[in-house]
């Protein structure tokens, strides 16, 4: 039964409505209404903070995607970085360890193919240099090739130092001169003899010296 039912009912019997009965009437609807209203703005508040929050959301994702591929971009950039420089590297040590070979191989401290880029001592201050700047993650043919140079450098080249500075005996009139060689041979020798005391060679070139240095 409706509202308005109720009150023509009232009317009829008694006369009257009661002043509660029109409060209720007439304040009913507007509370429904404001109520109503209420639900909408909440529900609105509550709609444009959800919005927010899954922007928000995306932002930092966005922010997070960013920095990993920029992450990704350095790492890349680094590698790709100190394989050049490893390459690098490898390519000057060859270098030197050829040149080295060539000399131990015939005798002498220079090679004349490569007169202006130093004689032994410089190709084996070129090796020192890489080995102490070797890095531990270095690629397994740089670390085989500075190997190979600080091995030849400890033993062949002080014995083919020796070897040359004995073969100049031959040909330097001067005492001074001789005694230099001797004095360089002695020494040289003596390196050698450190790291193969009982090589063949040490024995060979040593027994030269004493012949030769009187």
């Amino acid at each position: 039964m409706s509202i308005v039912r109720v009150v023509y009912g009232l009317v009829r019997r008694v006369g009257v409505i009661p002043i509660a009965l029109v409060t209720s009437v007439v304040t009913t609807p507007a509370c429904k209404k404001l109520s109503e209203r209420r639900a909408h703005a909440s529900a609105s508040t509550s709609s444009s903070a959800a919005l927010a929050a899954s922007a928000a959301a995306k932002e930092a994702a966005a922010a997070r995607e960013a920095a990993s591929a920029a992450a990704r971009e350095a790492a890349s950039a680094a590698a790709a970085a100190k394989a050049h420089a490893d390459t690098a590297a490898l390519e000057k040590v060859r270098q030197a360890v050829d040149d080295l070979k060539w000399m131990v191989a015939h005798h002498v401290t220079q090679n004349p193919a490569s007169a202006g880029e130093g004689d032994a001592s410089t190709r084996c201050s070129t090796i020192e240099s890489s080995a102490k700047t070797l890095a531990p993650d270095a690629s397994v043919e740089l670390k085989k090739a500075v190997d190979e140079g600080v091995a030849l450098c400890a033993f062949d080249v002080p014995i083919t130092t020796a070897i040359e500075a004995l073969d100049h005996l031959r040909v330097s009139p001067s005492q001074a001169s001789r005694r230099l060689m001797c004095d360089v041979a002695t020494k040289e020798i003596d390196k050698a003899r450190v790291v193969r005391p009982k090589d063949v060679r040490v024995r060979t070139a040593d027994a030269r010296r004493r012949d030769s240095c009187h």
